[in-house]
């Protein structure tokens, strides 16, 4: 029997593959420039084109999550991606892990997750785009201070009370203790 149509196409896309990665040279020296040149969007791009392949490939693929921190550090969102091919589902706790591992505890909408979560893993769709945590601002701290009210400086002033003091005696008391 020979090969069909699709064994065909898939087998003349490998030996581009192959003979385009022969020509690039050392990949991990191009990576490193590219790296410093292209922006987050393109490497969105880059990924989705990649996992398209792999999927066009036949090959299994899990589920996972790809969590984004703002540059301000205050919100973090996330895109949802469903397995392929029999791969593994995106499970809530490997969410909890990622979240952890990027040590963000606090302001996390667990509900927004576990839908995004349920959503991805059910209709076997990418929920992008979701808002899964958000800080709060810093405010300034007010350091520990006492706080006299005035009506206690006014009634010291107007009555001309003395300040109550304590007299240290010169010598203090002797405290005997049983052995």
């Amino acid at each position: 029997m020979g090969k069909s149509p699709d064994n065909y196409a898939i087998e003349n896309l490998l030996n581009d593959i192959e003979k385009l990665l022969s020509g690039i040279g050392d990949v991990d020296e191009i990576d490193e420039m590219l790296a410093e040149k292209v922006d987050d969007k393109t490497i969105e791009l880059r990924q989705e084109d990649m996992e398209g392949l792999e999927r066009s490939l036949g090959l299994k693929i899990d589920g996972h999550t790809e969590i984004r921190v703002s540059k301000d550090d205050m919100l973090v969102t996330a895109d949802f991606i469903p397995p392929s091919n029999g791969g593994e589902p995106v499970e809530l706790e490997y969410v909890e892990e990622l979240l952890a591992s990027q040590e963000i505890k606090y302001g996390i909408n667990w509900d927004a997750v576990k839908e995004a979560v349920l959503k991805c893993n059910e209709e076997m769709v990418q929920v992008t785009g979701i808002l899964v945590a958000r800080g709060k601002k810093p405010i300034n701290e007010i350091p520990e201070h006492l706080v006299i009210e005035e009506k206690l400086i006014e009634e010291v002033i107007d009555k001309k009370k003395p300040i109550p003091t304590v007299k240290i005696p010169e010598e203090m008391p002797k405290i005997n203790r049983r052995a």
